[in-house]
Formats: structure tokens, C-alpha cells, sequence
């Protein structure tokens, strides 16, 4: 439980930090799912950077209830997700185009794995 406690200080006090550490592997992730569009990485890093902006002024508005339910953390993470999936399914169909939920469910895999890929080599 104090482990917890202490994970949960070091997120909230470096969130900007971690969320802009991410980036490099989602947009890594993004450029491999998206390949067919001959974009490069630097492209990638471009719009996964724009759209993340935009997923965190959308996100502003979770706030409430990430204030009034802080003791389910993991569903707060869980609903953070979910939206950034959607905004970055809805962002990636109007870049490279196709349909919005099969661009919703690369999106979710790629927030996920480049949030895996992102702990593993925090771990190495």
C-alpha cells in the first residue's frame, strides 16, 4: 500500500514527463502500423505529438472525475486510455484515412504497447 502511495506521487508529479516519454515509442509503433502510407518516423513524431496535444486539452475535461474518483486509479488510467484511443483512431482516419474504428482499436494497441515497450526499457 505504501509502495502504491509512492508510485502514485512520482506520477503525479512527473506525469508531463512520462507522457512526452512515451511518445517516441508510439510514434515508432505508429509509423510500423501505418508503413503503407510512406510516411517517415520524424512524420510520425509529428502528428503522434499534435494529436497527443489535442488528447490532453480533451482530456482536461476528465479531470473531475479523475478528482472525485482518485481512489480507482487503475479506472482512471483505463478511461485516459479509452480517450486517447478515440482521439488518436479519430486523428489517425483523418490523416492516412479508412474506417474510425479499426483506427480506434491500432490506436489502443499502439497507446498500450508504447506504453509496454516504454516500462520494459525503463526496467532495462
Amino acid at each position: 500500500m505504501a509502495q502504491q502511495q509512492q508510485i502514485q506521487e512520482f506520477i503525479g508529479k512527473f506525469l508531463n514527463l512520462l507522457v512526452l516519454s512515451v511518445l517516441p515509442f508510439t510514434s515508432f509503433l505508429s509509423f510500423h502500423f501505418f508503413k503503407k502510407y510512406k510516411k517517415n518516423y520524424a512524420e510520425h513524431l509529428v502528428i503522434n505529438t499534435f494529436l497527443l496535444g489535442e488528447a490532453i486539452a480533451i482530456s482536461i475535461l476528465l479531470y473531475p472525475v479523475y478528482y472525485f474518483y482518485s481512489d480507482v486509479v487503475m479506472a482512471s488510467m483505463l478511461l485516459g486510455t479509452l480517450v486517447n484511443a478515440a482521439y488518436f483512431g479519430f486523428g489517425y482516419s483523418k490523416t492516412f484515412g479508412g474506417n474510425i474504428l479499426k483506427n480506434f482499436f491500432k490506436a489502443l494497441v499502439i497507446n498500450v504497447l508504447g506504453l509496454s515497450l516504454f516500462v520494459v526499457s525503463m526496467m532495462i
